[in-house]
């Protein structure tokens, strides 16, 4: 038998990993005192590596566990910024927003006016008129059909905003049916 550090045991020739044919520790062989020290100092040089390689695996688990707690942190505190920066940018928007209500209000304003305040409003917070030949997904919903009289296959009956890549709302067409 092979002494371990305490009072657990480990036999001679069983494996450390379960398997016998692998990492196997040599059975003691006794050839007087010489052979008992030499017997004895490999038993403490391997408890020692298997102490050693416990002591490894166990920080390298607490390692984990303490990488995983930081990432999942930083995870967080990304969610809330973005959380934040979102409301923040919808609360400029709704300022600016109750700046022309305020206005309208007040006195009696052209229509093209207070279109003109509101796309500044808009732009303001990055959302900006969906262009004519704008190709990304999305920027384009059709609404209806023209009549067949009409002179052009398609009609913009509402204007469609982007802010940035991201479609706020697509514009809206009318289209003549195909074969008419």
């Amino acid at each position: 038998m092979l002494r371990r550090r305490g009072s657990d045991e480990v036999e001679a020739g069983s494996s450390v990993g379960g398997d016998p044919s692998e990492d196997s520790v040599e059975p003691m062989v006794a050839s007087g005192r010489d052979g008992q020290l030499a017997n004895s100092a490999r038993e403490d040089q391997i408890l020692t590596e298997l102490v050693r390689l416990g002591d490894l695996f166990e920080s390298r688990l607490v390692y984990d566990e303490t990488r995983e707690q930081h990432f999942n942190r930083v995870y967080s505190e990304l969610d809330a910024y973005k959380r934040d920066e979102s409301v923040e940018r919808m609360l400029g928007l709704a300022r600016g927003l109750i700046l022309i209500l305020d206005k309208v209000r007040d006195q009696e304003l052209p229509t093209e006016f207070v279109r003109g305040m509101i796309e500044e409003a808009l732009a303001h917070e990055g959302i900006v008129p969906i262009a004519e030949l704008d190709s990304r997904p999305g920027a384009e919903e059709v609404v209806g059909f023209l009549e067949a009289t009409a002179e052009s296959d398609r009609l913009v009956v509402g204007e469609g905003f982007a802010l940035g890549e991201r479609v706020v709302r697509p514009r809206r067409l009318l289209v003549r049916k195909a074969g008419e």
